[in-house]
């Protein structure tokens, strides 16, 4: 797709329009005030956002102008540090950094960004597992063993195949909200984007161990072997009924 113009939008959260860092900060804040730093995802996304505000992030847009299920868009709305419910299991739910839900000629398109500077995508599969057995141990009313199996149910993979262990478990559960959200909207079209942030700040061999990290998870969860390039998507791949493309955008701050 080749973008012509910048369909209408805004950023909001909840019923409250964002205009600003400053909104998004009062309104949006990441999970722990100490993530909000220069050089650190959440404050970088949210200068992003409001420097090309009342358009869409332009990374971001150029992104999901290369998914070739998804025509020029109507119209999209952005929402960050949303919480999406991906199963019925009691405890906290996945929380997204940006829900974007935009509309084409079809219908609806759901996109699930994940900002990162050089942060990891969270524990390892296996690491998580262990913690989730020991919770389940001291409270047997602990659901977080529940909903790992349920993942890996939904993947159709297994913590005794090679190298499943080392898969992160924030990669899941983000594309388990894309299509969480996706379904509960009644599309069909899922989109999981990384939003990689380069600052002065970041360091390149921990982008790399990211790289590295996403292309495992299509390998082993999503079983392709391709590379997903700065703007570039990749997909479909089909699950529960639903077409689900990775995607990477790259900010330069």
């Amino acid at each position: 797709m080749t973008i012509t113009s910048s369909p209408e939008g805004y950023v909001h959260k909840g019923s409250r329009p964002l205009t600003s860092v400053d909104d998004w900060r009062r309104f949006a804040p990441p999970k722990r005030e100490v993530h909000w730093k220069d050089g650190r995802s959440a404050k970088e996304s949210a200068r992003a956002w409001m420097a090309a505000a009342p358009r869409m992030q332009p990374d971001i847009e150029r992104t999901i102008a290369a998914c070739p299920d998804v025509g020029p868009l109507l119209r999209w709305r952005a929402e960050p540090e949303a919480r999406v419910p991906i199963d019925t299991f009691r405890g906290e739910q996945p929380n997204i950094d940006v829900l974007l839900v935009a509309d084409d000629e079809r219908g609806p398109v759901v996109v699930v960004i994940e900002a990162k500077a050089d942060e990891t995508f969270g524990d390892q599969l296996a690491d998580r597992y262990r913690s989730a057995k020991a919770a389940r141990a001291s409270n047997p009313r602990s659901k977080a063993l529940d909903r790992i199996e349920a993942l890996l149910d939904r993947f159709r993979v297994d913590l005794g195949q090679p190298r499943v262990p080392q898969l992160r478990y924030q990669l899941f559960t983000a594309v388990a909200a894309a299509l969480a959200e996706a379904e509960r909207r009644s599309s069909d079209r899922a989109l999981f984007v990384v939003h990689e942030f380069v600052t002065s700040l970041t360091r390149s061999d921990r982008r790399e161990r990211n790289a590295a990290d996403l292309g495992r998870f299509l390998s082993i969860a999503l079983h392709s072997d391709t590379y997903v390039g700065d703007g570039e998507v990749a997909g479909p791949f089909h699950i529960q009924g639903l077409s689900l493309y990775v995607g990477k955008a790259r900010t330069l701050a």
